[in-house]
């Protein structure tokens, strides 16, 4: 750092920019000591161009300076062993936070991870892939300890049972819900969505089991006879009941209200999201909001305020993002693509695509998103944004460096415990990523000794 004016003038005229790090050094050369500082790189979509303004020093006059631009010049980053050599879209002196891609592990190479699942423990991981296949995997190692086929169509959602880490439930586009024990590898109970009158089948497209385990849920698409939400009593294995009237298109997502084992929110392409109240015996009585979002919901997430009050965050088909009052049944912000792309730095808004919101330890939200590389030897950046839900501010949080290449990220875990993110991607990839030592951007760790002695003049 500048340690005053007279000590620069007995230094010689040169600063300029070192490319791999965001932070000056300083550098002995000709018996003096230079400062070099670093200019923070300006962003190009899938590389960094670094501009550096060089400043040169009278010596005649010590304190007036000139400015040299310099021309633009490309750098990319050094692979690791193992891993594809990428640049990312932004700098990552834009994010406070890096996380490293520790071990992954590869569950198909021409398919892709679809669902992601954990156990209430965090013991064990399930991954469902677009083969049809599911994968359990042990979630510190990401160990494959077993492979199940369980429907004959594609795997449609996963959950793991509230209180039971050995039992996982799963749905698929054949119509069936079924109960796994994931120790054995065998099926406990097998739920149908159909019933003796209905026409054709129900491809089940989604699943949630309610906090108390004594309900469990399940979407349809839309068929010859209307788009179902199907109800079972966990305890047995006969169709409850169904909604029917409330949607007109497929159900995309049935999210059960983690403290309201009664409260239930769907969401369709018919561009709606209701909430119900699934303890009243008829359904226009159990529909207590009707929420006319404008676009299809793809993917709901229950959250807390800071307030305590429950809200929910939509993650939409047209990649926006959505957070409503659920109390008042009222949106409270709403960011679009071109919004999300600009707080990443993202040069091509069409690129960018949402993929999680998650709580953290301290209880702030982020938003997990991508931007797709447009070169097929690059990879897709990936990064979280923070998010107050108060302010409605989005600003940068994490970037994740892969050890290989990274294509589209699916879905997502988040472990508040260890901050670590599990990730599943186009790839066929499960990857578990956690925080490097040092933030980047912040203040680094030093060594006051070494410091010291690097102060001193060699003369």
């Amino acid at each position: 750092m500048r340690e005053s004016a007279e000590e620069d003038s007995e230094r010689a005229p040169l600063q300029r920019l070192h490319p791999n790090t965001a932070t000056r050094v300083t550098l002995s050369l000709e018996l003096k000591v230079f400062n070099i500082q670093t200019i923070e790189p300006s962003y190009q979509y899938h590389s960094i161009v670094n501009t550096t303004d060089v400043l040169v020093y009278n010596n005649n006059n010590s304190s007036s300076m000139s400015h040299k631009q310099t021309s633009s010049r490309k750098t990319t980053a050094a692979a690791m062993p193992g891993e594809t050599s990428t640049v990312p879209c932004a700098s990552t002196a834009l994010f406070p936070y890096n996380y490293q891609a520790v071990t992954s592990t590869t569950l198909s190479n021409d398919e892709y991870c679809l669902h992601l699942a954990h156990d209430h423990s965090w013991e064990t991981v399930a991954a469902a892939v677009s083969d049809g296949s599911l994968v359990i995997l042990q979630r510190n190692t990401l160990e494959k300890l077993l492979t199940l086929e369980p429907h004959e169509e594609m795997v449609s959602g996963l959950r793991f049972s509230p209180t039971d880490d050995k039992i996982l439930w799963t749905s698929g586009r054949d119509g069936f819900v079924k109960m796994w024990d994931v120790r054995t590898g065998n099926c406990e109970k097998q739920l149908c969505g159909k019933q003796e009158n209905s026409v054709g089948d129900r491809f089940v497209t989604c699943m949630d089991i309610s906090s108390n385990e004594r309900i469990l849920c399940g979407g349809t698409e839309l068929m010859a006879d209307g788009a179902f939400i199907l109800f079972w009593d966990v305890r047995g294995d006969q169709l409850l009941g169904t909604y029917s009237d409330s949607h007109t298109d497929d159900i995309t997502q049935v999210k059960f209200s983690p403290k309201q084992p009664d409260t239930l929110a769907t969401s369709s392409t018919d561009c709606l999201v209701n909430m119900f109240d699934i303890s009243q015996k008829a359904e226009e009585d159990a529909l207590v909001y009707c929420m006319n979002t404008e676009v299809t919901v793809d993917k709901l997430f229950w959250l807390n305020s800071t307030s305590g009050e429950e809200r929910i965050a939509m993650l939409t088909d047209v990649e926006s993002l959505q957070y409503w009052d659920m109390k008042e049944a009222t949106p409270l912000h709403h960011f679009t693509r071109q919004d999300i792309a600009t707080v990443m730095k993202c040069k091509d808004p069409s690129e960018c695509y949402l993929v999680s919101v998650n709580i953290l330890g301290d209880g702030s939200l982020t938003l997990m998103c991508g931007a797709r590389s447009p070169s097929q030897n690059s990879s897709d950046q990936l990064c979280t944004l923070k998010f107050n839900s108060d302010t409605g501010e989005l600003k940068p949080h994490g970037s994740f460096r892969p050890r290989q290449k990274l294509l589209t990220t699916r879905t997502s875990l988040y472990h508040a415990g260890t901050d670590t993110y599990i990730t599943g991607d186009e790839c066929g990839i499960v990857r578990l990523w956690k925080p490097e030592t040092v933030q980047v951007g912040g203040k680094q760790p030093t060594n006051k000794n070494v410091t010291k002695k690097a102060r001193v003049r060699p003369y």
